[in-house]
């Protein structure tokens, strides 16, 4: 199948002797930071794989992992834990 070049490209003379359409996901997300470090955030629980996680999102392992260095410079904050934990604090009488 024959297609057009964009008039964008011959407006330029540029000549273009094949052209790659890619489809599906390239790596590149451009996101909220909220998505991504949600994203991030996954690859930290116990037993995850960046690999899969990236898989499951739809992005390349090396995008995520350029995210979780973000986290590591304080670059991007992940959220917080979503159950919180409290200790038992006991108050006993000062002996004085």
């Amino acid at each position: 199948m024959q297609r057009r070049l964009p008039s964008s490209l011959v407006s330029f003379g540029l000549g273009v002797e094949q052209l790659e359409v890619l489809s599906g996901p390239t790596g590149r997300r451009h996101g909220p930071d909220e998505v991504k470090a949600r994203i991030v955030a996954e690859t930290l629980e116990r037993g995850a794989r960046v690999k899969e996680v990236a898989a499951r999102h739809g992005i390349q392992p090396q995008q995520l992992t350029a995210w979780r260095r973000l986290v590591r410079k304080g670059e991007l904050a992940i959220p917080a834990e979503r159950e919180t934990e409290f200790a038992a604090l006991v108050v006993e009488p000062s002996v004085a």
